[in-house]
């Protein structure tokens, strides 16, 4: 048998209506993309070579011995520079306990869940 869903006589339920179509076909998912689209703000063309900008920042590789790999920045945050790792495609921000503590910052619990 394939991989189809179909050939295990199990309904499809899209994941993000729960209407019983793949979620490929999902229109609610055509309009968030679209809503989406609309609120792109337009391409900024990088500075330099190697530097992204995102939002106000502009962002210049910190390459650790010279090697091409993960990107880092310099950052301040209450007063010290920082070093942190920039994962362009990421929705969420985190921060350890270890930093958290070490900056004195209070840092709420949230019952969200992450997907």
């Amino acid at each position: 048998m394939g991989s189809n869903p179909r050939d295990k006589g199990k309904r499809i339920k899209c994941f993000i209506c729960q209407r019983p179509h793949m979620v490929l076909k999902c229109l609610k998912k055509l309009m968030i993309s679209t809503i989406e689209k609309k609120d792109e703000p337009k391409e900024v063309k990088p500075v330099e070579k190697k530097t992204s900008r995102v939002n106000s920042m502009v962002l210049f590789r910190k390459n650790k011995d010279g090697e091409e790999g993960l990107m880092f920045v310099d950052i301040n945050i209450a007063g010290p520079k920082w070093s942190a790792l920039v994962d362009m495609g990421a929705s969420n921000l985190f921060i350890s306990k270890k930093v958290e503590n070490k900056l004195g910052l209070s840092i709420g619990k949230s019952n969200k869940k992450i997907k």
